[in-house]
């Protein structure tokens, strides 16, 4: 039994959130129909409080799905003929990449460029295709802890005005600011800075999109989970086609509101960046371990990736499991030589400050 976990997802959960759950449960939130007036106003705060929280601005609507992969999916079927159009994807990692796959089932024509592993492209210099109607991008990738910079992203909006830009924030939104109105679809999952239990995600489009997805109804697969289907039921009554998450829902929008009374994205990014100076001040003095991502303006702030010799990766791990505390893994080429530390929302600053003991071996 933990105490602590620095895994990358699912997060932490504090006690807060178990409060909520218990308060779900009192209030019998967990039998409600998705149909009552009760799911609508736990629904509309829920957006609410979210849209406010992410400083989302005017124009842009939120939509739930079941994870960061239905989002994936969606995002393509809502921008893209699956026919005569095609998508191209910047992959940082193995998640980023991921999405191509997607778009490969899907049967879609798309392009793909990776970048050697734990570094990041030079945006400047890749040659997205003219005829490419999607462009996918990934803020923060959860394998390698490389992130994008708001100059990446400043950069493809006015290089790439005519395509659709879709970004994969599922591990960077909640815990730093994010400037929506740069591109077209984000996507993410709760699971991770947001610090709620795994089941829940959350696609949010512009009014571009909606347009595009109403008029691929007729070409593309688009489901029970279409965009245009959704938007109907969202824009009259916050509610969903089909049964939701409603607790996660109802989560969220506690984390939320709760969040909003302190400060907001504001306040948490401050304490997103104060974890991430503490570790950085503690790797810079070891000599045992260092970060996988050199450039620290392109290293996450809330997935830091570690590197060491094997040997010491399995000492950490076991100190740690001294203390109940869980260690995120290496990923792919690094998973035996490497450590992933969540700088999630959840995980606080005294939680960060036994790190020293752990990577003082």
């Amino acid at each position: 039994m933990h105490s602590i976990t620095f895994n990358p997802g699912p997060s932490q959960i504090t006690s807060q959130v178990y409060n909520d759950i218990r308060h779900a449960c009192d209030e019998k939130l967990l039998e409600i129909s998705h149909r009552s007036p009760r799911f609508n106003e736990l629904s509309e705060k829920t957006i609410t409080e979210l849209a406010k929280y992410l400083e989302l601005p005017d124009g842009y609507e939120i939509f739930y799905t079941s994870s960061a992969h239905q989002g994936w999916e969606q995002a393509l079927l809502s921008t893209t003929n699956i026919q005569t159009e095609k998508t191209f994807h910047i992959g940082l990692g193995s998640f980023s990449e991921k999405w191509a796959k997607i778009a490969d089932r899907l049967g879609y024509d798309f392009g793909l460029e990776s970048v050697p592993y734990a570094q990041a492209p030079d945006y400047q210099n890749i040659e997205v295709p003219s005829d490419v109607t999607t462009l996918c991008v990934c803020h923060n990738e959860t394998s390698t802890g490389v992130r994008m910079r708001d100059e990446d992203l400043v950069y493809l909006r006015s290089a790439y005005p005519e395509q659709f830009i879709a970004v994969d924030i599922t591990s960077s939104a909640g815990a730093v600011k994010i400037d929506f109105s740069l591109a077209d679809a984000w996507l993410f999952s709760v699971q991770k800075a947001f610090g709620l239990p795994a089941g829940l995600g959350i696609l949010i489009v512009n009014q571009r999109v909606l347009e595009k997805a109403r008029s691929l109804q007729s070409i593309n697969p688009l489901g029970a989970f279409g965009l245009p289907y959704q938007e109907e039921k969202m824009r009259t009554k916050f509610q969903t086609p089909a049964t939701p998450n409603v607790l996660s829902i109802f989560l969220l929008g506690e984390q939320c509101e709760r969040w909003n009374k302190i400060g907001g994205i504001q306040e948490i990014e401050r304490q997103t960046d104060e974890k991430y100076a503490y570790l950085e001040c503690l790797v810079k003095k070891s000599e045992k371990s260092e970060f996988l991502v050199k450039n620290p303006a392109v290293r996450s702030r809330t997935v830091m990736a570690l590197r060491a010799n094997e040997e010491i990766v399995k000492q950490a791990h076991t100190k740690a499991s001294e203390h109940n505390i869980i260690l995120g893994s290496g990923y792919g080429d690094f998973k035996s030589t490497g450590i992933r530390i969540a700088n999630f929302p959840s995980v606080g600053m005294k939680d960060f400050k036994i790190l020293e003991k752990i990577l003082y071996l």
